[in-house]
């Protein structure tokens, strides 16, 4: 089922209208549908390089890690790239740190971990941007580096490719998009066909993180809100039963102040992986048994 975004501006002139400074485009942003929104200009060839390189990645069966953060943002960005992962032929390992036993970001035990999977690539999500010196030790072990990110820092690691939103320019209308943001592009570019469900996802993660709300980074929490109201996305439909809230009614209050609070919370009591787990599920029976059925509890 494709949804209804009432897109009446021809895309060539809409992509060319989202090139302007937001404050003159924004009255016609909320014509734009997921598979409109363009990523931020310095991508424009950065994501095409990244997902050829991904789908080799498929086609020759490489071990690839992703290495994400405890929060709403870290788990949905996290499980964005997972699960458009898994629709390529990928089977990422995923690891989350413990909130109470480690701190924001890479430990030593990365390396031992990509050790014993042997992977070759390793995406850090949502955090690291202060570990410099240990992604190029990772580095220098022959492993390659994707870096997506929103967090400050004085110098951004040297990866081989950088998706961090603070590295944009200022005046960028994604400049300080959170991280799930920036993997809703990834997940479009691996999937197209799923835009609205990638988009979906995304819209904890953004509204969760409280970004600098510059007109893109709103329009596509707003998209997501509207592809989760369509029953685009399992996961979502799944938690508004599990909340008994009408899926008519999920919006940015229900998602901000209930949905993205119980993540986090999670994430601070180092319960951070029933979260996640629920995520990366795949199937409509293990996404109802882990929201709350079944003896789970989520919520």
């Amino acid at each position: 089922m494709k949804v209804s975004y009432d897109l009446t501006i021809p895309r060539v002139v809409m992509q060319h209208l989202l090139t302007l400074h937001p404050h003159y485009a924004s009255q016609y942003l909320a014509q734009v549908t997921p598979h409109d929104l363009p990523p931020p200009d310095p991508w424009n060839d950065l994501i095409p390089s990244l997902t050829d390189f991904l789908f080799r990645i498929a086609r020759t069966k490489q071990p690839l890690a992703i290495w994400g953060d405890h929060d709403a943002d870290g788990i949905v960005s996290t499980s964005l790239l997972n699960l458009s992962l898994r629709i390529i032929g990928v089977q990422p390992s995923v690891y989350i740190p413990n909130r109470l036993q480690h701190r924001h970001g890479l430990h030593q035990g990365v390396v031992e971990w990509l050790e014993q999977l042997r992977a070759k690539t390793l995406i850090v999500c949502d955090c690291a941007s202060d570990d410099g010196e240990l992604i190029q030790d990772i580095r220098r072990r022959g492993i390659k580096v994707i870096h997506i990110d929103h967090h400050a820092s004085s110098v951004l690691p040297d990866v081989d490719w950088q998706l961090h939103t603070l590295a944009l320019p200022e005046r960028s209308a994604y400049y300080a998009m959170p991280s799930s943001g920036i993997a809703f592009f990834v997940a479009r570019a691996l999937s197209p066909d799923l835009a609205e469900r990638w988009a979906a996802l995304s819209s904890i993660g953004l509204i969760a993180d409280v970004p600098q709300w510059e007109p893109y980074a709103w329009q596509l929490a707003r998209l997501g809100l509207v592809a989760a109201r369509h029953k685009m996305s399992s996961h979502i439909v799944t938690l508004s039963e599990t909340m008994r809230v009408p899926i008519a009614d999920i919006g940015s209050q229900i998602v901000g102040y209930y949905l993205a609070p119980c993540l986090n919370a999670a994430a601070k009591l180092g319960a951070h992986e029933v979260a996640l787990d629920y995520f990366l599920a795949q199937t409509r029976d293990d996404i109802a048994r882990l929201s709350g059925f079944n003896g789970a509890t989520l919520f």
